[in-house]
């Protein structure tokens, strides 16, 4: 197993421009020590969910939240776009 890379390495990292890749992991709120602090990311990932439904909280129809594995969920994310779909499940690519 390959370690993720450490801060200095994501400062150098040229992927978009020098630094993106960086700055995009210090938004999670983790440290140079650990940029990949698993329990750090989680809750980070957690908190942005709650702040996204609580701003949807008294607006519940503008807000879809669906299971990409869940079959029956491609249905209502079709019926919420108000579109119509050849397909009958979320469509897969390059599935590895």
């Amino acid at each position: 197993m390959v370690p993720p890379p450490t801060a200095d390495q994501l400062k150098k990292a040229t992927y978009r421009r020098l630094g993106f890749a960086y700055n995009t992991v210090k938004v999670h709120g983790t440290t140079d020590e650990v940029p990949y602090d698993k329990g750090t990311m989680i809750d980070h990932y957690n908190a942005h969910n709650k702040a996204v439904q609580d701003y949807f909280r008294f607006r519940p129809a503008d807000l879809l939240v669906v299971n990409l594995a869940k079959t029956e969920d491609y249905a209502r994310f079709i019926q919420f776009l108000g579109v119509v779909s050849p397909h009958s499940d979320f469509p897969k690519e390059n599935i590895t």
